[in-house]
C-alpha cells in the first residue's frame, strides 16, 4: 500500500525520533545490532518515519512513545521495520525473540513509502532467508518483500492502549 506523508507528518515523527535519541544518549545507550557508523540520530529519525507511514497506512494511533523500551512501534501490537529505499529485505534478528510478534516492513523515500506487507517473527526465522553480510554486523534473517503477507490478512485490533 502506497502512503503519502505530508511534510507536517514527516515533521511530527522527525521531532519523536530527535526526542528517542537524546534519551538514549542521556542514558548511554548505544546503536543496535552492531551498528558501528554513528548515525542513531538517523536511524531513528527513518524508523519513526517508517512507523507513521505504517499506522498511516493501517489505520492505527501512533503517539509517537519514546522512553518505553521495546514497547510495540504502532497499534499497540505491532513493530515496524523501514528502509530508505525502492527495494529491500525486512531484517529479522537473533534478538527478536518472540516468534509471535508481528512485524510490518515499509519501503521508500521521503515523501512516499510503500507498506509492503507483514509476517510473524517466527516465520521468518527460515534457513533460506539467513544471512552473514560480511560487514562486521551479526548475521540476520533477510526475509524477501515476495515471502510477506499482505496488509488485508492482517488483522486489527478493535481497541489498544500505547
Amino acid at each position: 500500500m502506497i502512503v503519502n506523508l505530508t511534510w507536517s507528518e514527516i515533521t511530527i515523527a522527525a521531532w519523536a525520533a530527535v526526542m528517542r535519541q537524546i534519551a538514549n544518549l542521556r542514558d548511554g545507550r548505544v546503536d543496535a545490532h552492531g551498528a558501528e557508523d554513528g548515525d542513531g540520530w538517523g536511524k531513528h529519525v527513518e524508523g519513526a518515519i517508517g512507523e507513521y507511514a505504517a499506522s498511516k497506512a493501517l489505520g492505527v494511533f501512533w503517539s509517537g512513545a519514546h522512553g518505553i523500551l521495546r514497547a510495540p512501534d504502532i497499534g499497540g501490537r505491532y513493530e515496524v521495520r523501514t528502509r530508505f529505499a525502492r527495494s529491500g529485505s525486512l531484517i529479522v534478528r537473533t534478538t527478536d525473540r518472540n516468534d509471535d510478534a508481528i512485524v510490518v516492513f515499509v519501503l521508500g523515500e521521503l515523501p512516499t513509502f510503500n507498506v509492503v506487507g507483514w509476517l510473524r517473527v517466527g516465520d521468518g526465522k527460515r534457513s533460506e532467508y539467513w544471512t552473514d553480510k560480511g560487514n562486521g554486523r551479526p548475521p540476520a534473517w533477510f526475509v524477501p518483500c515476495s515471502a510477506l503477507r499482505p496488509l488485508e490478512e492482517l488483522e486489527l485490533p478493535d481497541h489498544y492502549s500505547t
